[in-house]
């Protein structure tokens, strides 16, 4: 590796000629392009104080690079992201480029941190629970998704969440704003409960379960993700109220998922393939708690199922997320939500945008 060319843009923070960082969260996310002449180069951050490093992720589009050196193939994938954690206000960060067994540093920044939340103030919002949901919190977040224009923005300039996007890519079909409201979850409100494992029913070509697992993988150690699917398509649909049929979402190629998982060095994430019926309380009872339940569901027989099988097993206060029930194609997901957990059951929920979000056992 004799000849490189990088730049480090880094948008996402401010930046005093590259080597002072600002960052307003609890990570600092450095992103750049790089141009090896082998084209094979890991790009790796480590954090002074502690050696800890943090792998980026490469490979991505650049297509401005590209532009400026068309006779380079690579150019157009040259770019890369990589999100730091830090765990003092003030550290010192070292990007390095490594190949062949050698290390070059590319660039070492000193950080200031500032933390800041993000959701917004609601001081007319009474603070408290109210039928078994925090109508304060569901209101940040629902509220602030929707009608505060700033939210969305400090979301997506989130190292954290920024990283595990990258991550999913488009193996998730999941709306953006649903994706960002399971991160605001996740940062903000999983840890004011009991510890608990999360699960998806419906996890296609797992591009959400990818995003969830790497979000814990950076809060919540210790905590693994279950992605459960048939990965072959539609179980039995009832036609008198489901839209979709058992030929759709049948194109995942799960090796390759896995093996990609196993790439990226997601070690919390397990793929449990089957019907729900058959998988899923096997599973539930050996892990015991949940804190976080994504339905991911299109059809009411499986809206109803996941609903049924995993409340029991949810730690108080837990979240159940339905990605569907309020979408125009999966009626049979939003009656499942009506007729289990509203009329039976006698729930409300904490947030109807960008989609319904449950609490269980909330006092």
């Amino acid at each position: 590796m004799k000849n490189i060319k990088f730049h480090i843009d880094s948008p996402i923070i401010s930046s005093d000629g590259n080597t002072k960082l600002i960052a307003e969260t609890n990570a600092v996310g450095i992103e750049g392009w790089l141009l090896a002449d082998n084209g094979n180069c890991e790009i790796i951050a480590r954090v002074a104080s502690s050696g800890k490093e943090y792998l980026a992720i490469t490979n991505i589009e650049r297509n401005d690079v590209a532009r400026v050196y068309p006779e380079i193939l690579s150019a157009k994938n040259s770019g890369f992201f990589v999100s730091v954690p830090l765990g003092t206000d003030k550290d010192k960060i070292q990007l390095y480029c490594k190949a062949e067994e050698r290390e070059i540093k590319i660039g070492e920044f000193e950080v200031n941190l500032k933390r800041k939340e993000y959701l917004p103030k609601l001081p007319d919002i009474v603070k408290g629970i109210r039928l078994g949901r925090n109508v304060y919190e569901g209101y940040q977040r629902g509220w602030g998704l929707q009608f505060d224009n700033s939210v969305g923005g400090k979301i997506l300039n989130d190292p954290l969440f920024k990283e595990a996007r990258l991550l999913a890519g488009s193996r998730t079909i999941v709306a953006e704003a649903n994706l960002m409201n399971i991160f605001l979850i996740m940062k903000y409100n999983l840890k004011n409960i009991d510890s608990g494992h999360i699960i998806e029913f419906g996890s296609y070509k797992g591009g959400s379960a990818i995003f969830m697992a790497q979000i814990a993988k950076r809060l919540y150690p210790g905590i693994r993700v279950y992605a459960l699917d048939t990965f072959t398509g539609m179980p039995d649909v009832d036609k008198e109220i489901d839209a979709h049929d058992e030929s759709h979402f049948n194109d995942v190629d799960l090796d390759e998922l896995k093996k990609y998982t196993q790439k990226i060095g997601l070690d919390n994430l397990e793929f449990h393939q089957g019907l729900f019926e058959d998988t899923a309380e096997p599973l539930l009872k050996k892990i015991e708690k949940v804190s976080l339940a994504h339905i991911d569901c299109d059809i009411y027989s499986a809206v109803a199922f996941s609903y049924e099988v995993v409340k029991n097993f949810m730690v108080p206060g837990g979240y159940v997320v339905f990605d569907d029930a309020c979408v125009a194609s999966c009626i049979g997901a939003t009656e499942a939500v009506e007729t289990l957990l509203i009329q039976r059951d006698g729930l409300h929920s904490e947030q109807i945008y960008p989609h319904f979000v449950f609490r269980i056992g909330l006092k």
